[in-house]
């Protein structure tokens, strides 16, 4: 008697616990759904808001229904209403509708593709200043889209959307120096654009950067700043710095060699598959004791380590504890 009185009340239990949690989703399904109709009714008023601006004339107000035509934001997705009302602010001097009527154009939506018109609204919104229809112009002038391949004209806007601090086009401006193309070569002028865009945290030109000091290629050679740079692109995970990084202290000379250091650089980019560095190695291997190797390889693990958790990779005993 007592124990069929116990399995009804634990029979109870779990069913009211079952209830409960039935009732905490609905309840959150509830709050969800609330909070969505609240976000659709503020995008609906801001839609309206701005068409009744868009067709007073208000040329910002145009372009923002524009992009809520495109987006779908507060309405339909209609692309060729978001022509029209991109079309409508572009007429008035918009830059930035300048800039997505030529996208629009470009890529053929709510229009037939037109490279050539394309090219127009891009290099109306390159001249006003645009950053972006500036490379966008840059690139057409490489490709010979829309516009006359013109190499030169294409370094030209490179550089103007450089100067405004665009990474793709500081790299690209850096290549074509290097490279001379669309200008004559200068590697001093690579240099200047390659420091920006290393400034800016990108691995290859934090690489190419610290080449060109090591090489004495637009620079004075200076071994020293040829290290910084290769450590940051070699820190972000580049293969080819970790190697070269490991080279410098292979070598020695105005920079203290460093046998173990340079064993966990090479040993980082060996593991990765880089070519020549598993050679590398095998050749410091010759010189170092088998607790240097360890101590080498224990920097790299520790180094790796770091890396995985810095960009959010769960790994070892971490992902264990996380499995159910």
């Amino acid at each position: 008697m007592i124990r069929a009185f116990l399995v009804a009340l634990v029979g109870c239990t779990l069913l009211a616990s079952g209830c409960a949690s039935r009732d905490s989703a609905v309840s959150m399904l509830e709050v969800k759904q609330a909070e969505q109709r609240a976000q659709d009714a503020q995008r609906k008023q801001a839609f309206d808001a701005a068409a009744a601006k868009a067709r007073a004339g208000d040329a910002a107000a145009q372009r923002q229904l524009g992009e809520y035509y495109a987006t779908g934001r507060g309405t339909q997705i209609d692309p060729a209403k978001a022509l029209h009302w991109y079309g409508a602010a572009a007429a008035q001097g918009d830059v930035e509708a300048e800039y997505r009527l030529g996208l629009l154009h470009d890529f053929g939506v709510g229009t037939p593709k037109d490279a050539h018109a394309a090219a127009q609204w891009l290099q109306r919104a390159a001249q006003g200043g645009h950053v972006k229809a500036q490379r966008s112009l840059a690139e057409m002038f490489d490709d010979g889209r829309g516009v006359p391949k013109d190499p030169s004209a294409a370094t030209h806007w490179y550089h103007e959307a450089a100067k405004l601090g665009d990474l793709d086009s500081q790299k690209a401006l850096a290549a074509r120096y290097a490279l001379g193309r669309g200008s004559p070569v200068n590697a001093a002028e690579a240099v200047v654009w390659y420091r920006a865009a290393a400034q800016q945290g990108d691995a290859q030109a934090q690489y190419d950067l610290a080449l060109s000091y090591e090489m004495g290629i637009g620079v004075r050679p200076d071994v020293f700043e040829a290290e910084r740079w290769y450590r940051q692109a070699a820190d972000q995970g580049l293969l080819s710095a970790q190697f070269s990084l490991g080279t410098l202290y292979v070598r020695g000379g105005a920079l203290h060699r460093d046998p173990i250091e340079a064993y966990k650089w090479l040993y980082l980019a060996a593991q990765a598959g880089y070519p020549g560095a598993r050679r590398a190695i095998q050749q410091l291997e010759r010189e170092l004791s088998r607790r240097d190797i360890e101590d080498a390889e224990q920097l790299a693990a520790e180094w790796t380590k770091k890396y995985m958790k810095e960009r959010g990779v769960v790994t070892g005993d971490a992902a264990q504890r996380s499995t159910p």
